[in-house]
This record gives structure tokens, C-alpha cells and sequence, in this order.
């Protein structure tokens, strides 16, 4: 968990961690489905979705996960400017 982080940047961690829960539901995918297909743990995968948890996942984790959810990378980082 990042500990000196500022406010935009969890916002962001925060977004990218709502995409992952909105497609891996539109996927009907549990976080242990994810997990297994993405290679990282359950627990990793539930603290990359939780708007709490600040986790600062590699690139290799999130293209792993892009991958799992079988949407490309940038999708997952889209950051929304209306949120």
C-alpha cells in the first residue's frame, strides 16, 4: 500500500480500481475468477478494486488483468473526466 500519496493521484488508483470491478462484473467474472486468469492473488485483486485501499499495481499487473478481462490496457486506464 502507498503510504505518501496525494489526493489526485488515489483519486486516480481509485478510478482505475472502479474499472476493474466494472468490467470484471460485466465479465460475471468473482475476484477469484480474475485472480486465477490474471495470475495475482485474491487479495491482490481485491485491493486493486477497494476505493480504500491505495495499491499501486505495476503496469505488468494491470496488462495481466487487462488481458484477463480481455480488454486492451487502455480501456482499463481510462480515467473519466465526469466521475
Amino acid at each position: 500500500m502507498i503510504r505518501d500519496i496525494n489526493i489526485e493521484e488515489g483519486e486516480i488508483l481509485t478510478k482505475i480500481g472502479l474499472n476493474i470491478a466494472y468490467y470484471r462484473k460485466l465479465k460475471s467474472l468473482t475476484q477469484n475468477e480474475l485472480a486465477d486468469k490474471a495470475k495475482i492473488s485474491r487479495t491482490q485483486a481485491s485491493h486493486l478494486e477497494a476505493p480504500n485501499v491505495y495499491v499501486n499495481p505495476t503496469v505488468i499487473t494491470l496488462k495481466r488483468v487487462a488481458d484477463a478481462l480481455e480488454i486492451p490496457l487502455h480501456v482499463l486506464m481510462k480515467i473519466r473526466e465526469d466521475d
